[in-house]
């Protein structure tokens, strides 16, 4: 029966880390167009309209294909929509709270929220400015092209596995965030909005 110590798990752990690390880096993408290129702009009871990238977006992102757009769904308040597909930069897939913490946001309440095919991520985020509070709620997932989950380290994983597979597995994770923009005094209905935009959980 084969017998290991501690510290040899650990150090090849750790080596495995760093060999997967090494092959995100290097290895070429080869994905194709983003899966998300196509969501419709219109539907029985939502419209989308594309909005462009800010320049700290475009920096951030890098060459990843990205679409972002507002959306207005029957009863609900304005969204806006971000999804990052990573086939292309794979750095620019992570947890999205690391960039809403960066631009002040302060995380208030967070629980995960089943979605079609999986599950989602929902938080609710403060920012104080002028003196007033001003609050905002998120959703976000990352798809691996059969799965949604809301683990930044499963999509990492994901992402290593795509890329040394040559996506015979799945295409690369993309991350998809979606959230209120804090103009009104209704929080979105996130499950309703998500029934009315199924193609978006299912990519």
């Amino acid at each position: 029966m084969w017998s290991f110590s501690k510290p040899a798990v650990t150090w090849t752990m750790v080596l495995v880390g760093i060999f997967a690390a090494i092959l995100w880096d290097v290895l070429p993408s080869g994905n194709g167009p983003s899966r998300f290129r196509d969501l419709p702009l219109h539907g029985t009871r939502f419209r989308m309209r594309n909005v462009p990238l800010t320049e700290t977006e475009k920096a951030t992102f890098g060459g990843a294909e990205v679409v972002k757009r507002l959306i207005r769904c029957e009863g609900q308040p304005a969204i806006l929509l971000t999804v990052v597909d990573g086939g292309k930069n794979n750095h620019a897939i992570h947890d999205p709270t690391y960039c809403l913490r960066g631009a002040g946001w302060t995380i208030v309440a967070e629980n995960p929220l089943p979605i079609p095919g999986g599950t989602a991520r929902w938080v609710r985020l403060k920012q104080r400015l002028a003196g007033a509070d001003r609050e905002i709620e998120a959703v976000y997932w990352f798809s691996n092209g059969r799965q949604c989950y809301d683990s930044s380290l499963r999509s990492w994983a994901d992402g290593v596995l795509a890329r040394v597979s040559r996506h015979r597995v799945g295409p690369s994770p993309a991350l998809v965030l979606m959230h209120s923009l804090g103009q009104e005094e209704q929080y979105p209905d996130w499950e309703a909005i998500l029934r009315s935009l199924p193609a978006l959980s299912r990519r």
